[in-house]
């Protein structure tokens, strides 16, 4: 099977999830190649995609509509192809500001282009198949642990952690984590963020 993944190990330095199931795939047989969502991938069996929202990020706002019209057309033009469309959707809702508004119409439109949706958990399939009424096949594969990927750093964090006040955050570091609510709400004192 030849597998064009968006993306595959590209952001393996921030997130190694990617890198991880398609080190298992590989292992299977299959052939995997890194992706671009707006390069057409029309020799491959399946295009599998993971935050497609994140094109919307722009800080040029007026790029946005461009950015979705040629993601939709190379998603069809690939579906022309027969290339299979998978989207491993990791968030209910988009991380981008700028695409709030409109993401539902966003959502809809790419869920009619995918063959087929992978979840990381139970609640987050209900979620999107009952909210947008979907029929597609789906399936959850729970998220793994990233151990033995940050076993350095957990290590390091742990020889200079001299107050013993840890967070964990699930997934990355973000704005729209409202971390400085939290430390606020439970009264941390000289907390530096």
């Amino acid at each position: 099977m030849k597998i064009t993944a968006w993306p595959y190990c590209a952001n393996k330095r921030d997130n190694p999830y990617n890198a991880m199931i398609y080190k298992e795939l590989i292992g299977l047989g299959a052939l995997v190649k890194e992706g671009k969502w707006y390069k057409p991938s029309i020799f491959v069996d399946v295009f599998h995609m993971h935050w497609p929202d994140a094109i919307f990020g722009s800080k040029k706002k007026w790029l946005i509509p461009t950015k979705f019209l040629i993601l939709f057309l190379v998603l069809s033009l690939m579906k022309l192809f027969g290339v299979k469309i998978i989207w491993t959707v990791h968030n209910v809702k988009p991380h981008s500001n700028s695409l709030h508004m409109f993401h539902k119409l966003v959502y809809k439109i790419l869920f009619t282009l995918a063959d087929g949706l992978i979840f990381l958990n139970e609640g987050s399939r209900r979620d999107i198949c009952e909210g947008y009424k979907l029929k597609l096949p789906s399936c959850v594969i729970k998220h793994p642990t990233y151990t033995k990927y940050y076993r350095d750093s957990i290590a390091s964090f742990k020889k200079n952690d001299s107050k013993g006040l840890n967070f964990l955050v699930f997934g990355q570091i973000r704005l729209n984590k409202s971390i400085e609510k939290c430390v606020k709400i439970i009264k941390i004192p000289n907390v530096k963020l």
